[in-house]
């Protein structure tokens, strides 16, 4: 997951413990894994605030290919 948020988006991130730690320009958050459950955190500048609304259509395409319920 890492080295794809990498590949597809340029975000650089790393582990602590169970959560992915991200960030690139005008973005960065945490996505947190557990035994029953996904926490998605992720905080935008300003500049990106006005694509929320495409962000989260493109995090929920994600989260429904890499976390099937």
């Amino acid at each position: 997951l890492a080295a794809e948020l990498r590949d597809e988006f340029g975000l650089q991130s790393r582990w602590q413990g169970d959560s992915l730690l991200f960030e690139h320009a005008g973005v960065s958050g945490e996505l947190a894994i557990s035994s029953e459950e996904v926490i998605l955190s992720v905080r935008l500048g300003f500049l990106l605030a006005a694509l929320k609304p495409q962000i989260e259509r493109e995090v929920r395409r994600h989260f429904d290919a890499n976390f099937p319920a």
